[in-house]
């Protein structure tokens, strides 16, 4: 006798950051500007 079997694919895919937001977003230039470690180091201790 024979039997359907089901076959259960995954994908994943990787994405980075860099691949994600082009060149020249305002976003790269916010992130450019900005000293973001520095208001980890005063405000982190806030966040939890």
């Amino acid at each position: 006798m024979l039997k359907r079997t089901t076959t259960h694919q995954s994908e994943m895919e990787f994405s980075s950051i860099e691949e994600l937001v082009p060149t020249g977003n305002l976003l790269r230039k916010i992130d450019k500007a900005i000293d973001f470690p520095l208001f980890y180091d005063k405000v982190g201790h806030q966040a939890g």
